[in-house]
């Protein structure tokens, strides 16, 4: 995420960078389905799986009856791979500062 984190995903600018990555690392083999973008390292298994595989496993929180429908989360797999990053930063003490476009909070 460090290189190509910032990409967006409506861009052709992912499927090129994912090209480029692939042709680089040849050492890490990433499945053909999807881009370098749609995996992660499992913790358990130490190998790669989609950010949906992690998003089904996690826990989804029911909120108390009667709250709105904006102070709700969807677990998906791009708040999943936010969540990921932000855990870590922060159990290692370091800032974070979240930005987005409209509506992402």
């Amino acid at each position: 995420w460090a290189f190509g984190g910032a990409l967006s995903n409506e861009s052709i600018h992912r499927l090129r960078f994912d090209r480029w990555w692939r042709a680089e690392w040849k050492s890490l083999k990433f499945p053909e389905a999807g881009t370098v973008f749609d995996y992660c390292l499992s913790s358990e298994s130490k190998k790669l799986e989609k950010w949906s595989e992690t998003a089904r496993r996690s826990p989804v929180p029911i909120p108390p009856s009667g709250t709105p429908l904006a102070h709700q989360f969807v677990t998906t797999p791009s708040l999943c791979v936010v969540k990921f990053f932000f855990d870590r930063l922060v159990d290692k003490t370091q800032p974070v500062l979240l930005v987005g476009g409209d509506a992402t909070g």
